[in-house]
C-alpha cells in the first residue's frame, strides 16, 4: 500500500491542482483542463469546492501527514522488522533522528507540481525562477539537515546534492535558451545557435553524470 501511494502521489497532487488552474483568454479565465469551462462560474466552481478542496485536504496534505504520524508513533521502533516492512520506504537511508525527512522531500514535490500546474498562467521566466528558488532552498536545507545515514556509504548525500545541482543547471540552461529565442535577431543567429548547442551539450552531460 505504501509503495502504491508513493508512486501515485505526484499524479494525485497534479490532478488536485488542475481543478484550480485557469488561464486568461480575451479577458476571461478558463479552466486549463477544459477550455470550454469558464472559471469561477458554473461547474468549475462547484467541482473546485466539492472535489478540489477535499482532494487537497485528503491527498495532497492528508497522505503525507498520515505517513508522518505513523513514523512519529513508531520513531523508537524503526529498527524492528514489522516497522521496516511497513514503512521502510519512508525512512530508509535516513538517520534515526531524521526519520521525518521524506516529508521534506514530498513538500519539494508538491512545490514543483504546484508551480508547474499554475505555471500556465505565468511567464516562463517567473516559473523557472520560482523553481530555481525552490531547489536552492532544498539544497540549503539538505546541507543544514544532513539527513542521510552515512555509516555505510556517502553515496546518498552526494547523489542528492548532485541531482539538485543538475536540476538547477537544467532550468538555468532552459531559461537561457528561451531568452535567446525570445530576443533573437538575424544578425545574432549563428552565435545564438552556437550558444544553444553549447548549453544543450552541458545539459545532456550534466544529466548523464
Amino acid at each position: 500500500v505504501c509503495v502504491v501511494i508513493y508512486l501515485l502521489y505526484p499524479t494525485l497532487a497534479k490532478q488536485a491542482f488542475s481543478l484550480f488552474t485557469c488561464i486568461e483568454v480575451n479577458g476571461k479565465t478558463y479552466l486549463l483542463a477544459d477550455l470550454a469551462e469558464e472559471c469561477k462560474v458554473g461547474r468549475p466552481s462547484t467541482y473546485a469546492i466539492f472535489v478540489g478542496l477535499p482532494q487537497l485536504l485528503i491527498f495532497v496534505a492528508g497522505l503525507p501527514l498520515i505517513g508522518l504520524f505513523f513514523l512519529h508513533r513508531n520513531r523508537y521502533r524503526l529498527e524492528t522488522m514489522p516497522v521496516k516492512a511497513r514503512y521502510g520506504l519512508l525512512f530508509g537511508g535516513y538517520k534515526s533522528d531524521r526519520y521525518f525527512w521524506e516529508f521534506c522531500m514530498i513538500l519539494r514535490k508538491v512545490c514543483v507540481i504546484a508551480i508547474s500546474s499554475f505555471g500556465a498562467s505565468m511567464d516562463a521566466e517567473i516559473q523557472t525562477l520560482l523553481l530555481i528558488m525552490v531547489l536552492i532552498l532544498c539544497s540549503a536545507l539538505q546541507h543544514a539537515g544532513q539527513p542521510y545515514d552515512t555509516s555505510a556509504t556517502h553515496l546518498l548525500p552526494n547523489l542528492e546534492m548532485a541531482v539538485l545541482f543538475m536540476l538547477i543547471m537544467t532550468l538555468w540552461s532552459g531559461l537561457m535558451m528561451f531568452k535567446l529565442n525570445d530576443s533573437g535577431n538575424d544578425s545574432g543567429t549563428e552565435s545564438s545557435k552556437s550558444v544553444h548547442v553549447s548549453l544543450t551539450m552541458i545539459t545532456v552531460v550534466t544529466n548523464v553524470l
